[in-house]
């Protein structure tokens, strides 16, 4: 399955994966939940996100009710040599939503599955230490720590 092929979900699941050749269309309703994924890590801007999502480096999801889109996911796809990962490396959302917490675990069961499509070996995200709660399907497999200069 090619990376910006569309997904097709079950009605329970308000996800769905923006084609590559939709990103332009969608990136503008998105961007708020872009930089506010973007607020916690600081090394790239919405531009860069975008760019990558242009190139088709990077994957975009969307969540929503089918009129707005209430959150988002921007996934990443690498070979190496030895494994090849699904990388969840943004994820924002509107409390509240269509995007809530208790159905996080079932969107990211939807991208589990793709993934698994092309051939991935393991989904991994970076993220702050309250997804350990969140996603307790997930093994605590490394730390990162930083020290900025």
């Amino acid at each position: 399955m090619p990376v910006d092929a569309a997904v097709v979900l079950s009605p329970s699941v308000a996800l769905s994966l923006v084609p590559l050749d939709a990103i332009d269309g969608i990136v503008p309703q998105c961007e708020h939940h872009i930089q506010r994924a973007l607020d916690f890590a600081g090394s790239h801007t919405v531009a860069d996100v975008c760019a990558d999502l242009r190139q088709g480096k990077a994957q975009l999801w969307i969540a929503g009710d089918g009129k707005t889109i209430d959150g988002i996911v921007v996934t990443t796809v690498t070979q190496y040599p030895q494994r090849k990962e699904c990388f969840i490396w943004l994820l924002a959302g509107e409390r509240g939503s269509a995007y809530s917490w208790p159905r996080i675990n079932e969107m990211l069961g939807e991208i589990e599955t793709w993934a698994k499509a092309l051939g991935c070996d393991l989904v991994s995200l970076e993220g702050r230490s309250g997804w350990e709660r969140v996603l307790p399907d997930y093994e605590k497999t490394k730390v990162i720590l930083e020290r900025r200069l």
